[in-house]
């Protein structure tokens, strides 16, 4: 998914609110798109547009009614306008499940060949409840779904074409879960408080081809890499849990931590290893606690961590990449800190250019 949209796309963004973390991150994804020359609409109302503080001759409003409530009355009126401005509008990105919800309403009577894809940010903390008729709608009319969480992304990847973490505009630690037992406290706690090298395993237990490579990278540790100790530590929820339990009754340096405790694990670790789907933590939050990082995923998820990251997608390159890491305390400390200052200094430019090559990608899958 390396490719980008198109410079003479145009790209509309529906939003019904103006302050919300949801809200403050479209602002930066449509003043990075007007940077990059892309004719880019708003469809809101006009304190909401006003809120954006973005002022270019390639940015239009169009005004619609909307509101944040699920009960927004005015609903009907709004689905309508987007639906007379579809045809001139190449893809659409709904800020807000009940901008989603109108976005796929708008989408009501338009031939199919008409149809925009429609990127949906959603969130868990709007009303849920009318949750079973917006999440239909939604799931109906969206070619892709960001969820602020992975509940949101579980609700309907199976639904969508793609179903993915949203990445959010945050500052500082604004948002970013906080360890709450001390690195040297947590090592105690997972009987590695003895020199050896602890692996934080964060990924979901469920069965995936990433998870798989994971796991037969780290059974081969014993016969590799058997002049190290070591203490891998799953702490992901899913369906194959019971079986790393297993695997940790077999192998006495796999243990298996509850998933409250992922971001105590990964802060007490030397190396995380991390996919596109963990329990508790994305992306950013690992990039934040600084340190050194394997990523198993495609090349779109890789280039979220940057290059201070491992990209890894076999047993055999994840072994090598533990062997690299465990040999080489200046790496580790060095790509820790860059992914750290990565995630602290906002990464807004690569915000705005996997979007523009995730709507590219959802073109060609509405094609």
């Amino acid at each position: 998914m390396s490719d980008t949209l198109a410079p003479q796309k145009r790209i509309l963004h529906v939003l019904t609110e103006a302050s919300s973390p949801i809200a403050d991150t479209a602002a930066t994804i449509i003043a990075g798109q007007l940077e990059r020359g892309y004719r880019v609409a708003v469809a809101s109302r006009a304190e909401v547009f006003q809120a954006l503080s973005a002022q270019h001759p390639q940015l239009r409003h169009i005004d619609i009614p909307a509101r944040p409530s699920a009960f927004d009355l005015s609903a009907g009126t709004s689905a309508f306008r987007l639906h007379k401005i579809y045809r001139h509008i190449d893809v659409v990105h709904a800020h807000g499940r009940h901008a989603a919800v109108l976005a796929g309403l708008g989408l009501t009577g338009l031939p199919t060949r008409m149809h925009p894809p429609i990127i949906a940010t959603v969130g868990r903390d709007e009303d849920d409840s009318l949750f079973g008729a917006q999440h239909s709608i939604v799931a109906r009319t969206a070619t892709a779904v960001l969820g602020t969480t992975e509940r949101v992304v579980a609700d309907y990847e199976d639904d969508v074409a793609v179903a993915e973490r949203a990445q959010l505009v945050r500052t500082d630690d604004q948002g970013f879960p906080r360890p709450n037992v001390s690195a040297k406290k947590m090592r105690r706690r997972l009987s590695a408080d003895d020199g050896r090298m602890v692996i934080a395993v964060p990924i979901e237990a469920k069965d995936t081809v990433e998870l798989t490579e994971v796991v037969e990278a780290i059974v081969a540790l014993d016969k590799t890499q058997s002049d190290r100790r070591w203490r891998v530590v799953f702490t992901g929820r899913g369906g194959v849990r019971s079986h790393l339990e297993k695997l940790s009754h077999a192998l006495d340096y796999v243990t298996v931590a509850a998933p409250s405790d992922a971001v105590n694990v990964v802060n007490a670790a030397d190396i995380v290893i991390a996919s596109a789907r963990m329990t508790g933590l994305d992306s950013d939050d690992v990039m934040n606690v600084g340190k050194a990082t394997i990523v198993v995923g495609n090349e779109r998820l890789a280039r979220a961590y940057g290059p201070h990251a491992t990209v890894a997608n076999t047993a055999d390159e994840i072994g090598q990449a533990i062997a690299s890491y465990a040999g080489s305390p200046a790496d580790r400390i060095s790509d820790g800190f860059a992914l750290r200052k990565r995630v602290r200094s906002g990464n807004r430019d690569h915000l705005v250019e996997t979007l523009l090559e995730l709507y590219a990608y959802a073109e060609t899958l509405n094609a």
